[in-house]
């Protein structure tokens, strides 16, 4: 029998995150989306959860090859066409995993033997449950085929055979599980989590589940929310070219709240959520950028430039170092995040001239 090959990988907190299609969020994160964490992505329908998380996915596969990147999938919804072709996910990957995971122990069960996996090899994890709302409860399962064994197609099948709160309660216990198994590792586990509305007696509100747990256990929640389209044409025969939606940092551990972040979807290219758009208009909003109509200035003095013309590297990369410094003089913590990756880099780089000359 041979021993599992350990990787040399070595996980700092600081140094390693997981580029996402928001650029204001990877600036704020100092790269990315933070290792040891859950995350939640929660909003009505057509907002972009997916896209988001699957493009975050094709990230970390190119970030990090030799990592797991697993989905768990409750809706029976996962395209490979649309896997390869739209995010460009590796699936033909050994490191690749797909599961199909009716329930929140079946989730628990894959996710947990891919962490004890990713611990014996020393390797990073990404994973994305597909969607929390979609799971069920070992027990409702059994009942409902029990009754439909009996009775055949009249058998009424019972919604909450386990009582309405168990799902909150089952889903609190295994995250608080998982959390052990992911504490300050090289692990993100991001759970897509469709909202729903609920009716009160005075109003209605969208809102969305997965009880105590996702108040408590989840890190990282943002809500997305789709705001209009963009259309080629007008009528019927208009054409949908993509769309913006709005994104909300609910809650966070690791970088500051911020609301209506942009994000524009490019339904031509399969859904490829184009960040150069989001950076230029929040540049804008934050006063890094000076706007004359549809002329632009990065720094005053300099030469003006229209709206799309931002969007080319070399503007984008000096878009970005004035938004760092914008946040780092707005917020604490984020000039802190960004010392302290300076000082890690610089120790690496004074480590490996020392053992190049000895």
């Amino acid at each position: 029998m041979t021993e599992e090959v350990k990787t040399d990988f070595k996980y700092n907190q600081y140094l390693h995150t997981v580029e996402c299609p928001i650029e204001t969020l990877n600036l704020l994160g100092g790269g990315g989306l933070r290792f040891g964490t859950l995350i939640e992505g929660a909003g009505p329908p057509s907002g972009g959860k997916s896209t988001f998380f699957y493009q975050t996915a094709r990230n970390f596969q190119r970030q990090y090859p030799f990592g797991i990147l697993q989905i768990c999938d409750a809706e029976n919804s996962v395209d490979d066409l649309r896997l390869t072709k739209a995010f460009g996910i590796d699936i033909n990957s050994p490191n690749y995993r797909i599961n199909y995971t009716p329930s929140i122990e079946s989730m628990y069960a894959n996710v947990s033997t891919c962490l004890a996996e990713c611990t014996k090899k020393n390797i990073p994890y990404f994973g994305i449950i597909d969607s929390w709302t979609a799971l069920n409860i070992d027990k409702d399962i059994a009942v409902n085929a029990e009754q439909i064994e009996k009775k055949g197609t009249d058998a009424e099948i019972t919604r909450f055979a386990s009582g309405m709160m168990q799902k909150a309660q089952i889903g609190r216990y295994w995250l608080n599980m998982l959390m052990m198994q992911m504490y300050r590792k090289p692990y993100i586990l991001t759970m897509i989590n469709q909202a729903t509305t609920e009716v009160g007696r005075f109003q209605s509100k969208v809102t969305s589940g997965g009880g105590y747990g996702f108040k408590h256990n989840i890190q990282f929640s943002l809500w997305f929310e789709k705001k209009a389209k963009e259309l080629n044409g007008e009528g019927v025969g208009a054409v949908i070219d993509g769309s913006k939606s709005l994104v909300w940092v609910e809650k966070s551990k690791f970088m500051p709240q911020l609301d209506e972040i942009p994000m524009y979807i490019n339904t031509k290219k399969g859904g490829i959520i184009e960040s150069h758009r989001e950076l230029v208009e929040v540049a804008v909003a934050k006063g890094c950028l000076h706007k004359s109509g549809a002329w632009n200035q990065i720094n005053e003095g300099d030469k003006s430039v229209r709206w799309e013309e931002l969007y080319a590297d070399e503007y984008q990369a000096e878009i970005k170092k004035k938004m760092i410094a914008k946040f780092r003089s707005e917020y604490m913590l984020v000039d802190a995040l960004y010392e302290e990756i300076d000082r890690l880099k610089t120790a690496e780089a004074q480590s490996k001239v020392l053992s190049s000359t000895t």
